[in-house]
């Protein structure tokens, strides 16, 4: 899983060591158990910790990013359903603990391009194909047309370069999207990604279009001579 700047990001907390994590982050709140809080934790009622991304191979990334906790309910068998919002990203220096949860010292990170005209065109193409695939891809599996997200008028190019990474289901693609200290070329990626999956579902839906035009049982029409 990859968090994102600005973006939402939902987890379902049960492991005994996460779960004291969390309710030591949000000891203070109502509907906290207490008796998992970590009293002497320098993290304790915070509300923030660091979501980095872990390979299938157990690699750890470098970069990862500051989550703070927005909503949270406990459910049954002490488990909790935790909504976190991206706030910074950072990068690894150093790592402290392992056990039972990893704590690092880290650098924040930010994009080091500047937002001019170019860029902001650049975003607008992006959210026009984003837009596209969406409605073509919904149109393919025959449901309702959806509105568009207020995230596509409302978000500036950065935001909105975080925003998009955050909607697609590629967590390597979203780790490498993370690290891109340039919103220009965030976004661009993005186009490409975006343009390469419309460019599929426009040849798909043509290739359904023949095949349903053409009906197999048919045989050729004979000849008269």
């Amino acid at each position: 899983m990859v968090g994102m700047p600005n973006c939402k990001v939902s987890l379902h907390i049960f492991e005994a060591r996460y779960r004291v994590l969390f309710n030591t982050l949000l000891s203070g709140d109502e509907d906290v158990e207490e008796g998992l809080v970590d009293r002497e934790s320098d993290f304790l009622g915070t509300r923030r910790f660091g979501l980095v991304f872990v390979t299938d191979q157990g690699q750890l990334a470098e970069y990862g990013s500051t989550l703070e906790i927005e909503q949270h309910r406990q459910i049954d068998g002490g488990r909790m359903l935790v909504v976190q919002r991206g706030v910074e990203r950072f990068k690894i220096t150093e790592v402290v603990q392992e056990k039972p949860y990893l704590i690092c010292k880290v650098e924040t990170v930010d994009d080091e391009d500047e937002i001019d005209e170019e860029v902001v065109e650049i975003a607008k193409d992006t959210a026009q194909k984003f837009r596209d695939t969406i409605k073509l891809g919904m149109k393919e599996k025959g449901m309702p047309l959806p509105e568009d997200p207020t995230e596509l008028d409302e978000l500036e190019p950065k935001e909105l370069s975080f925003w998009v990474a955050s909607m697609f289901d590629a967590p390597v693609e979203q780790q490498n999207l993370l690290e891109m200290r340039s919103t220009k070329e965030r976004l661009q990626r993005e186009n490409e990604v975006l343009k390469s999956t419309l460019d599929y579902l426009v040849a798909t839906s043509a290739l359904k279009s023949a095949l349903n035009q053409s009906s197999p049982g048919d045989a050729p029409p004979e000849s008269t001579e």
